[in-house]
């Protein structure tokens, strides 16, 4: 197997909220039998767009909240059954703080999603979906 090694390529976000767009969940069994949405999910960055995973598991049932409130899965979270297909093309903010605990030590994994919010009210869903600025507009 041939890989790009370039970490340039590849930056981790910094601490701070980015606008993302979830381009694909898949639900799956994690290696301990446990059930949990994998995301994969597009941020606009300073560097450019970013591509990082994430999961939404039934053992931390906060980060699931967030992500239903912010996406307007809020009828999701009020029947605790969140089903990954309603999950892909959904655009929030993903909030990245520093990261903690032995599985990040041991991975050199600086940050990761803490929690997930709403798009806030300067934000329009044309910016999450990628639209230039007004100057491309042809009139």
């Amino acid at each position: 197997m041939q890989f790009d090694n370039n970490d340039s390529k590849y930056p981790s976000p910094e601490i701070g909220s980015y606008l993302a767009t979830v381009e694909t969940a898949e639900e799956r069994i994690s290696k301990a039998g446990n059930p949990l949405i994998s995301l994969r999910l597009k941020l606009k960055t300073t560097a450019g767009e970013v591509t990082v995973f994430d999961n939404l598991t039934p053992a931390y049932p906060p980060k699931i909240k967030s992500f239903c409130m912010s996406t307007g899965l809020d009828t999701a979270w009020s029947t605790g059954t969140l089903d990954a297909a309603k999950c892909e093309g959904k655009t929030c903010r993903a909030v990245f703080e520093a990261a903690t605990g032995k599985y990040a030590i041991d991975n050199n994994i600086k940050t990761q999603i803490a929690r997930y919010e709403a798009l806030n009210a300067t934000e329009s869903l044309s910016e999450a979906a990628g639209a230039s600025d007004d100057d491309s507009i042809p009139f």
